[in-house]
């Protein structure tokens, strides 16, 4: 697996990225910071997390839909025929609970909900090689610092997270059980905002 940091604001799908992966809290507002950037950039992504806190508040009482999205994710497919250097998945990993720095929005990012997160979008990419509807050149682009200003995690622990797992991946797409490979190629980008 390669991975790369590389310059750019994370909408414009710097290196080539096809995949998108960023740490959203479980209220469905999508209102700061990168993620306002994914929202305003790919209106698709915040119907994907509205309608799943819609679909957790719907089994429970409000509260208790927002925390039962921690771990899990809500993704959305941008397809641009016209430019399939535009194609992307986007996935918003619910890694908190609630955004923000001043109490009581300064719940931390769970590392256990980060962790679970991403379990589930690694089933979420496997099942589409299996079908074959990602990318065989899978680019994985994460906003460096990712959970950290916002979200109150700390950076080191979480890259080592997010590497951790991208390797994982990177093995799963190459071997699968009877002992082909999917024929992926996996990238890991952290993308440093700045031109």
């Amino acid at each position: 697996m390669k991975q790369a940091i590389i310059q750019g604001n994370i909408t414009d799908l710097p290196g080539g990225a096809n995949v998108v992966i960023h740490q959203a809290n479980v209220n469905s507002v999508m209102g700061a910071g990168v993620a306002l950037a994914i929202a305003g950039q790919w209106p698709g992504a915040r119907l994907a997390d509205e309608q799943a806190h819609f679909m957790a508040t719907d089994k429970v009482n409000n509260h208790d839909a927002a925390t039962s999205l921690l771990g899990k994710h809500s993704k959305y497919v941008h397809n641009k025929v016209t430019d399939l250097a535009q194609h992307c998945h986007v996935y918003n990993l619910y890694g908190q609970v609630l955004g923000g720095t001043i109490p009581p929005l300064d719940i931390p990012t769970s590392y256990d909900a980060v962790i679970a997160g991403l379990n589930s979008i690694e089933d979420d990419i496997l099942a589409d090689a299996e079908k074959g509807n990602i990318s065989t050149n899978l680019k994985i682009a994460v906003p460096e610092g990712m959970g950290c200003l916002r979200g109150g995690a700390e950076w080191p622990i979480y890259r080592a997270i997010l590497i951790a797992w991208a390797e994982s991946l990177d093995i799963k797409l190459q071997t699968q059980e009877d002992g082909n490979s999917y024929g992926v190629s996996l990238e890991l980008l952290f993308v440093r905002y700045g031109g």
